[in-house]
């Protein structure tokens, strides 16, 4: 008997050594982890006794299946998944994923950023714009770091869960094949180091080949660029709570390669240019927000300067590019206004990851150095 399987992308560093959990078709959710799927039975062992005996279902009496990765299985015979499918699940590869995924009772996909949760809501940011989505509107949802939740009985969540498979799929779309990145020009860093030698360590003239796909990184660092842009609209807005600012700094924090990552800070009455690290920086634009009754703040063309190029390092370097839109009111009249063209230096950068017990090199993008192009009065 054969099933249908279902892809979802996660984040690089989920730790696969979690354990998975079976739905079975009573209501009844086990953990463990699926050693085997037969058409006979579904063999688990449970986790805290790893050396312990192996325990087992009959695939009729299981609906689906989630393992650490995020990906899952949905038992029925209408739509039968492969030996290739089952195997995959079994081996719950890591998958690059940055965003979470929430799936509503009508099959909806929404791919979002979880900023919290309570246990009725799931509170989303969208580029800044916070939304409030009840639960109970949920039929399951998947976050970043492979964790999941199932709302309501396995009944009701399975054929979801199978209507779900394309959606889920367009919505977060899979990593393609490595491809070749031209042989990098020098670049430098706000802070005036060297990110990027010329000259390619793979043996081929002319090119260097990327350590994963590119067109994945690329995509990522774009988004990336906008979830930052998103935490400071949210870090200044009127109605944000300082508890939820605070949230919000520590969140884009996150999305930087270090705590000594600077942002350059310009103002259209001086010439002067100062540099603050990250933390630093943001936690004077939260209080700057204080001065004004009400301030606005605006980004537009989120968009590449300069693609991925190998450094002396071994890390790839790039540079996106955005506009900021300043405005302070008093009495709701504009005090102060700027439009300001940024640069983000980003980073794709390895790193170790422990998958089934075994440390494996992976990659991630990271932004560093915010630098000022240019700045004018509104």
């Amino acid at each position: 008997m054969k099933y249908i399987y279902l892809s979802v992308l996660l984040c690089i560093g989920s730790k696969l050594a979690a354990q998975d959990l079976i739905y079975l078709t009573d209501g009844t959710k086990l953990p463990g982890k699926v050693t085997e799927i037969t058409a006979e039975k579904v063999k688990f062992k449970n986790m805290a006794n790893p050396s312990g005996p192996t325990y087992s279902r009959t695939p009729d009496k299981v609906s689906f299946v989630f393992n650490a990765a995020g990906d899952y299985l949905v038992f029925s015979k209408e739509k039968p998944f492969s030996d290739k499918d089952r195997d995959a699940f079994l081996a719950g590869a890591a998958k690059s994923r940055f965003l979470d995924a929430l799936v509503d009772n009508k099959g909806t996909v929404t791919s979002t950023i979880i900023a919290s949760e309570t246990d009725a809501d799931v509170v989303c940011n969208n580029k800044g714009e916070e939304s409030k989505v009840a639960k109970s509107s949920l039929a399951f949802l998947i976050r970043r770091d492979g964790s999941h939740q199932v709302f309501g009985s396995p009944e009701q969540a399975a054929p979801i869960l199978l209507a779900s498979q394309g959606k889920i799929s367009s919505a977060l779309p899979p990593a393609a094949a490595p491809q070749a990145v031209p042989t990098p020009e020098p670049l430098t860093r706000l802070n005036g180091t060297p990110a990027v030698a010329g000259g390619s360590e793979s043996g081929t003239a002319g090119a260097v080949v990327s350590p994963m796909d590119m067109k994945l990184f690329n995509r990522k660092a774009l988004e990336k660029t906008e979830e930052f842009t998103g935490y400071m609209k949210m870090i200044v807005a009127v109605n944000t709570n300082k508890e939820t600012a605070k949230k919000g700094i520590s969140l884009a924090c996150a999305l930087f390669l270090n705590d000594d990552s600077r942002v350059e800070v310009s103002n259209v009455n001086s010439d002067v240019r100062n540099k603050y690290k990250i933390r630093e920086y943001l936690n004077r634009l939260m209080l700057r927000s204080g001065q004004f009754d009400k301030v606005q703040i605006e980004y537009a063309n989120v968009n590449y300067a300069s693609k991925f190029k190998k450094g002396a390092d071994g890390n790839y370097y790039g540079v996106v590019t955005f506009v900021q839109t300043f405005r302070g009111f008093v009495d709701d009249k504009v005090v102060y206004g700027d439009v300001t063209k940024r640069n983000v230096t980003v980073v794709l950068k390895p790193y170790e990851k422990a998958v089934n017990g075994e440390s494996v090199a992976a990659w991630d993008v990271f932004l560093d150095d915010v630098g000022v192009v240019e700045t004018k009065k509104i």
